[in-house]
Parts: C-alpha cells; sequence; structure tokens
C-alpha cells in the first residue's frame, strides 16, 4: 500500500511479518510515532487502526524530514504514522467500496 492510497477514515491492518518500532516525537509534538520494518519470520497479529488523514504542520518531522503529518488512531491514541510505513500495512475497510 503507498500512503497516497489511504483513505481518511480507512481501517486497515499491520501486516503480521512486520516488527514495529515506536518512539516519540521531539518537544514540539507529544504524539508517539509509529514505524516498522518487515521480518519473514515474525508472526504477531494487532488490532487494526484507523487512518485520520494528514496534515502540514509547523514542525517537521525529522526521521522523513517533513512537515506533512499523517495521524492514525490505534489502541486508544493518535499517533503520527511515519511516511514509510504504510507499505507494511493492508486495507480492511475503506468506508466506502466494502461497507
Amino acid at each position: 500500500m503507498k500512503i497516497g492510497r489511504m483513505q481518511e477514515g480507512g481501517l486497515y491492518e499491520i501486516k503480521a511479518s512486520t516488527i514495529l518500532e515506536k518512539e516519540r516525537l521531539d518537544s514540539k509534538s507529544l504524539l508517539p510515532v509509529l514505524k516498522g520494518w518487515r521480518d519473514s519470520s515474525s508472526s504477531v497479529s494487532r488490532p487494526p487502526f484507523l487512518y485520520l488523514g494528514w496534515k502540514q504542520e509547523d514542525w517537521t518531522y525529522a526521521h522523513q524530514n517533513t512537515n506533512k503529518i499523517h495521524y492514525i488512531l490505534w489502541k486508544e491514541l493518535i499517533w503520527v504514522m511515519d511516511n514509510q510505513f504504510a507499505k507494511h500495512v493492508i486495507p480492511i475497510w475503506d468506508g466506502v467500496d466494502n461497507g
């Protein structure tokens, strides 16, 4: 999946072969960041998340050097989603065609 194809309000699951890395941003945003990488030996089932969309912020996400910030709702918290993380997700409900 490419991040540009993700739909606001869409429900997505994280591929079981993904190792998650969670970090905190600098003091300008107190939200945690969700990112990860593929590991074929991993097989972890996780709850789905809701893609909330993106917003141009007045601060920069240094890892990707961008201020176009993508937000998700996962495990009852709002997270910043790393731009490259979209390749580790699968759509399960997009709010239009599936429901």
